[in-house]
């Protein structure tokens, strides 16, 4: 098996600083997902990768993250004051270990980065809420389900 240093994968914000969006090429475990998550957030805001790993993988633990059609949605929630964004980030290959409730593997996951301390009436955070509200239309998960890169599921975000 390759390190998580030869993996493939491309990052990229969108021009606004709410999204990240990471695309991964190869196959990959859930473990090395959330580590390439970990240290692509840890970089771009300047966090403890550690604390990064610690939370995607606390969340996972008390529950499975995964959604449906392929989709997940993990979670990093930290002490320290952070600004809230999404990351979206797409795999090429499903990962056969982590699946959904109706039996898919995890191919997308959005992941929500916030702080115990947001505030629930910030304007990221209702922007948070307005884009999770769309998951529960069958279409959007379809569309969304259909792209092959992050920057394509932002546009429908």
């Amino acid at each position: 098996m390759k390190k998580m240093s030869d993996k493939q994968s491309t990052e990229s914000k969108s021009s606004d600083d709410f999204f990240i969006k990471i695309n991964v090429d190869q196959k990959i475990t859930k473990k090395e997902l959330f580590s390439l998550i970990s240290k692509s957030v840890a970089n771009q805001k300047k966090l403890s990768q550690k604390e990064i790993f610690k939370s995607l993988q606390a969340r996972e633990q008390v529950k499975n993250t995964s959604f449906g059609n392929g989709i997940a949605f993990p979670h990093i929630i930290l002490e320290e004051n952070v600004i809230p964004n999404l990351i979206i980030c797409k795999l090429a290959q499903k990962i056969d270990e982590w699946k959904c409730p109706d039996s898919t593997a995890v191919d997308t996951c959005f992941i929500l980065l916030i702080s115990r301390k947001s505030q629930k009436n910030s304007p990221r955070i209702k922007r948070l809420i307005k884009i999770f509200r769309k998951f529960a239309d069958k279409n959007v998960i379809s569309k969304i389900s259909q792209c092959q890169t992050a920057e394509e599921i932002e546009k429908y975000l």
